[in-house]
């Protein structure tokens, strides 16, 4: 199984799209950072979410 974790509920959403449309069938979880933009923001949030039983993608911006 897949977590992709993305920045922000707006990302989420497209990605649950696309998720929908093109990978039905695969057992995908996405979630968002709730928006953390600043790094510190970022590695506590991530802390709390990466599940070490899973393959974790983080999406983010390029920043």
């Amino acid at each position: 199984m897949y977590q992709l974790i993305v920045r922000a509920k707006k990302d989420s959403d497209a990605l649950k799209a696309m998720a929908r449309v093109f990978y039905p069938d695969w057992n995908l979880r996405i979630s968002t950072l709730k928006g953390a933009r600043g790094i510190n923001e970022v590695r506590k949030n991530l802390e709390d979410m990466v599940d070490e039983l899973l393959y974790n993608i983080i999406l983010v911006g390029r920043e």
